[in-house]
């Protein structure tokens, strides 16, 4: 999470990327750029994911970050730092249950 009041107003996450030497039907790499969290305008969610041996793990936690994150942080006693542990402890959850054990993908 970047709170703006942290950063210059200049800086503005963006997002480039290169599938590399082994092809664009190779690429694995995920990002994931969320302005105004939950209606929150100065929380923003910033990620790189990182697809070693398949897309699979970075392409569910691109699609399913957001959600877990609001889900806890609208929790009692919530701080930035539980919501995102406890967010991630979920997806990872999540992914196993849903993936067969023979995918290689993380």
């Amino acid at each position: 999470l970047i709170r703006r009041d942290k950063i210059p107003a200049a800086v503005l996450p963006g997002v480039s990327s290169t599938p590399g030497v082994r092809g664009a039907d190779r690429m694995e790499d995920r990002e994931l750029v969320e302005m105004n969290l939950g209606g929150m305008a100065d929380v923003h969610v910033v990620g790189v994911y990182d697809g070693h041996g398949g897309d699979l793990c970075a392409e569910f936690v691109k699609e399913h970050l957001v959600n877990a994150i609001m889900r806890r942080w609208n929790a009692p006693e919530a701080t930035q730092v539980s919501s995102l542990i406890h967010a991630y402890e979920d997806l990872d959850a999540a992914f196993l249950a849903s993936k067969p054990i023979s995918e290689q993908s993380g």
